[in-house]
């Protein structure tokens, strides 16, 4: 089966969304599923990357300053 796994955040592990978006991951990797993982990333790990979101310099830095970012849909991607 072949499975899309949404999150903002995938490859950084400094939260537990990442954390259980990996484990989910790997636990349908183990199954035989082909997963599909579309996040922020620069496309180095998948094909499949968004951009993060930004929300105005102050928005965007306190977002930042948890450790945390929201990704940019983009209709191509999706």
């Amino acid at each position: 089966m072949i499975i899309t796994l949404v999150t903002d955040q995938f490859y950084q592990n400094n939260h537990g969304t990442s954390i259980s978006g990996q484990r989910i991951y790997n636990g349908l990797i183990a199954l035989g599923h082909q997963v599909r993982v579309l996040t922020i990333d620069n496309g180095e790990h998948t094909e499949y990357a968004l951009k993060e979101r930004y929300f105005g310099k102050l928005g965007t830095k306190i977002i930042n300053s948890q450790g945390f970012q929201f990704a940019k849909p983009d209709k191509e991607v999706l």
